[in-house]
């Protein structure tokens, strides 16, 4: 390649020399003939030099090889992409240190181009599943970097603790900020999407981001969980009567109904309805920080444990007859166990300590169990890459599970938090900026 702006400097300055000799020609009539011959002598020695220069400056310009870029940055290392959409990754080549090439030749590929093709880095999705998408310098096969990509036909909802809904990607905000949020649960109906949570001290239900009190905010409350069947939104918490000292509550189209009499602190987690009966989890303190694990059936309240030691009841699934409780059990160690209750009949989940269980999802004739790590059917599954299991949906034989303790991903702009979803063996990174609490998958 020339450097035409610094060849131009060249020419330009042989051209003033030209014009000099000319003007001494014409100036210097008066001069000796010897002094003048001298003087124009020397200016064309000077003029030939400058040539010549010009001249290798061409030669060695054009004769250099472009530089080769040392790595690639892409804008994002991970995407969920929906059927049919695309998708644009770009890529930036450097040389080390951090010298931006710009001209470097790419070559795009997919790992599963069944899954989703690339062009110029252009993604188009084609069917459900995961590729990786890879870049690379043309004659360096060496220099090059990946990006994941999970095509889904679903739409994935996520809710987190400072009052957002992620859509497939996208962040959507629920407060103005004056006001502390958080998401606790999230159900969708229909086109519908409703969460649970709190908004500052008041218990709150959103539908399509439109807020509802399910207090006035004179103590504090709780919303938990979110259920929604035909007409009727159910709501699973708890509100503050004095200090310390709560009441657990099911509020059905924002009205309220006591679950427990105050007698005792209590607090309800999960709530699930089957046909014409309300189920919801929870807990009560019958004595000094003694919990009691509790179902309630329709208003009716059912021990899930005797109160020898601390017990406490986080989720609920019916599916035909079978009522499935996860939660936790103490031991007179002080050690707590996770627990799965069918029918009233409980199951430790380990055999060794502090383990816990935080959700319970059924499909099919499989039953799954999320908390400090993943049970089917009874038994632990391995999921290394992920930390905390709790926050679970299964859909058409489809896991999903998020982390929602805090990592980081690798972006053009450098670190940026993310959290992962798991996805029947997949790790996906998601970027995002709040703490994930709820999942939905539709």
């Amino acid at each position: 390649m020339i450097k035409v702006s610094h060849l131009e400097r060249k020419i330009n300055r042989v051209m003033e020399l030209e014009t000099i000799l000319k003007n001494d020609v014409e100036s210097k009539s008066q001069m000796s003939s010897i002094d003048f011959i001298n003087k124009v002598k020397m200016k064309k020695i000077f003029f030939f030099g400058f040539t010549i220069i010009a001249l290798s400056t061409i030669v060695f310009t054009s004769c250099r090889k472009p530089l080769q870029p040392d790595y690639i940055v892409l804008d994002q290392y991970d995407a969920i992409l929906a059927t049919n959409a695309t998708l644009t990754l770009t890529a930036t080549t450097f040389r080390y240190p951090h010298e931006i090439i710009t001209d470097a030749s790419l070559t795009w590929t997919s790992s599963n181009s069944s899954v989703a093709t690339v062009k110029d880095g252009v993604v188009s999705a084609k069917a459900d599943g995961i590729t990786i998408i890879t870049v690379t310098v043309d004659g360096r096969s060496y220099v090059t970097t990946s990006c994941t990509v999970f095509v889904t036909s679903k739409t994935i909802y996520i809710a987190g603790g400072d009052g957002t809904l992620w859509k497939n990607g996208i962040e959507q905000q629920l407060t103005d900020g004056s006001k502390d949020a958080t998401i606790n649960s999230i159900y969708v109906y229909g086109n519908d999407v409703y969460m649970a949570g709190e908004k500052g001290n008041v218990a709150t239900v959103w539908k399509n981001g439109i807020a509802q009190n399910l207090t006035n905010g004179s103590s504090r409350a709780v919303a938990s969980s979110v259920f929604v069947s035909g007409n009727d939104v159910y709501v699973a918490g708890s509100e503050e009567t004095t200090q310390d000292m709560y009441v657990a509550k099911l509020w059905k189209n924002g009205v309220a109904q006591n679950l427990s009499d105050g007698t005792y602190s209590a607090g309800a987690s999960s709530v699930f309805v089957s046909g014409n009966d309300v189920y919801v989890a929870g807990g009560e303190d019958i004595t000094q920080d003694m919990y009691v694990a509790k179902l309630w059936k329709n208003g009716v309240a059912q021990n899930l444990s005797d109160g020898t030691y601390r017990a406490w009841a986080s989720s609920v699934f019916v599916s035909g007859n079978d009522v499935y409780v996860a939660g936790n059990k103490y031991n007179a160690e002080g050690v707590f166990f996770a627990t799965l209750w069918k029918n009233g009949v409980a199951h430790n989940l380990t055999v060794y300590e502090w383990s816990f269980a935080y959700s319970v999802f059924v499909s099919g004739n499989d039953v799954y169990v999320g908390g400090s790590s993943l049970w089917k059917n009874g038994v632990e599954q391995n999921l290394t890459d992920i930390s905390y299991k709790e926050i679970l949906f299964v859909t058409d034989k489809n896991v999903y599970v998020l982390d929602e303790r805090e990592g980081h991903v690798i972006t053009s702009w450098g670190l940026k938090p993310a959290h992962k979803l798991w996805v029947n063996g997949n790790v996906i990174n998601l970027p995002m900026s709040f703490t994930p609490r709820a999942i939905f998958v539709k």
